[in-house]
């Protein structure tokens, strides 16, 4: 009824480098899409109002655009690699805010985790669909 799976130290190799690879495209993504948004708040006159919704926003095409490119790397459970994509993203989000020490455990980062994972789980949905 269960099988048990076996590893050899390659195939563990394979998916230790697999999942580095993932992190660090998630983490790519999402430092240059805010930098590139730093660069134009900085250059334009814009209200503060507004930052937690560029920034909601962000995250949100960084977790699409992340489990379309994975989902479509893998070209299987588009749903899963997307809604892993959106859970890296929040886990960069709180490693960062813990750095910088602004970490707020509050309704807006379940919010905004929330926004992460089902943005990403569509992204890997689409991205496994797509030829």
């Amino acid at each position: 009824m269960l099988q048990r799976i076996i590893f050899d130290k390659s195939d563990v190799i394979k998916i230790i480098c697999k999942i580095l690879i993932i992190f660090l495209l998630c983490f790519v993504t999402t430092a240059v899409l805010f930098c590139t948004a730093a660069a134009i708040i900085a250059n334009v006159n814009f209200s503060y109002d507004i930052l937690p919704a560029v920034t909601a926003s962000i995250l949100a095409f960084s977790a699409f655009a992340d489990g379309f490119l994975i989902s479509r790397w893998n070209k299987a459970n588009g749903m899963i690699w997307g809604i892993s994509a959106g859970i890296i993203i929040t886990v960069i989000l709180v490693a960062v805010s813990v750095k910088c020490g602004m970490i707020s455990l509050s309704g807006q980062l379940i919010v905004k985790s929330l926004i992460n994972m089902s943005a990403g789980a569509i992204g890997g949905i689409i991205g496994v669909n797509t030829n």
